[in-house]
């Protein structure tokens, strides 16, 4: 898997084994499987080695458990200290910090329920992530994946994204294009921040192949910030491009 943003090019190769289960009486039944996998990630600012469980014990419900491994690689403004979680953290305080990054090893357990429900074209998804980490340094420290500061040593984090996207086309196999509104929330809990964000998203994949690459796919986020320390009533943008690569 491939993806990009402003700040980081990743790249992802893991291996998955999946098993799925016969389909009884009824949809809830549909699409009932259990995976186990490893994949690493590489990018400028950490390598991560994980492992992962997904189980869909019914065809809404998705529960995925993954154990994961970071090591920082002392650049890119990862694993970037601050005194106190009321510490600005935005752009222009981790620009003021480049050079301080650390090399490091980090540690986190996720686990990751989400609740799918399709009526027609009208698809709703509800996204939690529960995650404890286990990092360097600090006394607070930033956190790039989910952008708030967490408490050194040990933290907990709670995130949601609530989304409600409409099918404008549905293309042969995996190729879809979905659009609508979604809501996000970021909470730390030792650090005490609250990050909230609301906007329209765009999902977009052209065609179930393309040559090697296995569902290119485009994903665009716009919107307000409601909630956040440092960046409260600022306007973003989130662009990510993946793809799956086949051998």
């Amino acid at each position: 898997m491939g993806g990009s943003n402003p700040d980081l090019l990743a790249l992802r190769l893991g291996t998955f084994l999946r098993r799925s289960f016969a389909a009884g009486d009824g949809s809830l039944s549909e699409g009932r499987y259990v995976e186990l996998g490893g994949q690493l990630a590489l990018n400028p600012a950490y390598a991560q080695a994980s492992l992962q469980l997904e189980f869909v014990p019914l065809a809404p419900l998705r529960l995925r458990l993954s154990y994961d491994v970071f090591a920082y690689q002392g650049r890119a403004g990862a694993l970037l200290s601050f005194a106190d979680p009321g510490a600005s953290f935005g752009r222009r305080a981790r620009d003021a910090l480049d050079g301080e990054e650390v090399r490091a090893w980090g540690q986190r357990v996720l686990l990751q329920p989400t609740l799918r429900l399709r009526l027609g074209p009208l698809l709703l998804i509800n996204e939690t992530d529960l995650a404890a980490y286990l990092l360097p340094e600090g006394p607070y420290v930033l956190e790039q994946e989910y952008d708030t500061l967490l408490e050194s040593d040990f933290d907990l984090l709670l995130a949601n994204r609530a989304r409600a996207l409409y099918e404008l086309w549905d293309g042969p196999g995996e190729a879809t294009l979905l659009c609508g509104p979604q809501y996000e929330v970021v909470h730390a809990r030792s650090a005490s921040l609250t990050r909230q964000r609301v906007g329209g998203l765009l999902y977009f994949v052209p065609c179930e192949r393309l040559g090697r690459l296995r569902r290119p796919r485009l994903y665009v986020w716009g919107g307000a910030t409601l909630q956040d320390p440092s960046r409260a009533g600022e306007g973003f943008v989130v662009v990510g491009i993946g793809f799956d690569l086949s051998p």
